[in-house]
């Protein structure tokens, strides 16, 4: 689920649109922020308690 919520917020988000892809590539760590956070997100409003935080934050820290 987790890496599905990842990879719908860059969906959401606009990254996969073929006029974002250059500015994905010139702008990825913050691209990738953004689609954890909303990855985070919603796992927390839908109260998934298996939910690592931890593996979030690292992940962030990585590309920020």
């Amino acid at each position: 689920m987790k890496t599905m919520f990842h990879e719908l917020g860059h969906i959401v988000l606009g990254h996969t649109a073929e006029d974002q892809i250059a500015e994905y590539a010139a702008h990825r760590g913050i691209k990738e922020f953004q689609a954890e956070a909303v990855a985070y997100l919603l796992a927390h409003e839908l109260e998934m308690t298996d939910w690592d935080a931890s593996e979030s934050r690292a992940y962030v820290r990585t590309w920020l």
